[in-house]
């Protein structure tokens, strides 16, 4: 007989529904996981009308932040050990801290454990000792300012942050086309401790482990940080080798 899926841990995903961008997180953290860790999801709707990556404060987080409470008591349904607000962008715009009322608002709502995707980012970067960081993002400039406020206000220092283009753009590149603009972006920069590429919409796990061996510095991405702090909340502490040493270090 199979074994039933999550017999080791089940994490919940509450993530932005994005018209015509699907996001990679669920897909590639299952790619890797260990066996008998599950993911659920419920997500997130993101403004018909609105273009992701343009003045998202303006519309689309206020009104994706209305609906964390209902999105969590969805997936608590599925009985998850922790539930993760997926999508850093929504986590950081409003600063370091500005996120904690996520994190209250699921837990009051399921008496579940939550975490944001913005702390989980912190908190790999500082596993890693990357304390001094260049930035890779698609996030448009008002995100940016709040995401560098965010990494400040948690002891972190921005070396350079690169907008590659909109979410749309960088979406429709290869995990392999990212490799160049990443490694191009830290080498110019001033000296740092390793390099995050922020958004849960875009793939990259098939070039993290070049990109590290290349620079000789960690690499962080958004669904790596996001799948390493959710095993170490349930207490899967499995290392998976091949996608860079955060996912070796639990």
């Amino acid at each position: 007989m199979a074994s039933p899926y999550g017999w080791r841990a089940r994490i919940a995903h509450i993530r932005p529904s994005l018209h015509g961008i699907p996001s990679c997180s669920l897909q590639e953290q299952r790619s890797v996981a260990p066996d008998g860790v599950e993911f659920v999801d419920a997500k997130l709707i993101f403004p018909e009308t609105a273009e992701p990556g343009v003045k998202d404060e303006e519309e689309a987080f206020p009104m994706m932040l209305r609906q964390v409470a209902e999105a969590a008591k969805e997936v608590a349904l599925q009985k998850p050990d922790l539930i993760m607000q997926i999508g850093g962008a929504l986590s950081i715009f409003r600063g370091w801290g500005g996120d904690k009322d996520i994190v209250e608002t699921i837990q009051a709502a399921t008496g579940i454990p939550a975490v944001t995707h913005g702390m989980a980012e912190v908190e790999a970067l500082k596993r890693m000792n990357v304390h001094r960081v260049v930035v890779v993002t698609p996030y448009a400039e008002g995100v940016n300012k709040a995401l560098i406020n965010y990494f400040n206000g948690a002891g972190l220092e921005v070396v350079t942050l690169n907008r590659l283009g909109t979410v749309r753009d960088v979406y429709a590149m290869s995990p392999f086309g990212l490799y160049r603009p990443i490694k191009e972006t830290f080498l110019k920069a001033l000296p740092a401790d390793g390099v995050i590429m922020m958004c849960g919409a875009i793939r990259t796990f098939e070039i993290i482990q070049a990109l590290e061996n290349d620079l000789g510095k960690p690499v962080i991405t958004a669904v790596q940080a996001a799948l390493w702090k959710g095993l170490q909340m349930v207490n899967v502490r499995q290392p998976i080798k091949g996608y860079g040493k955060l996912l070796e270090t639990f």
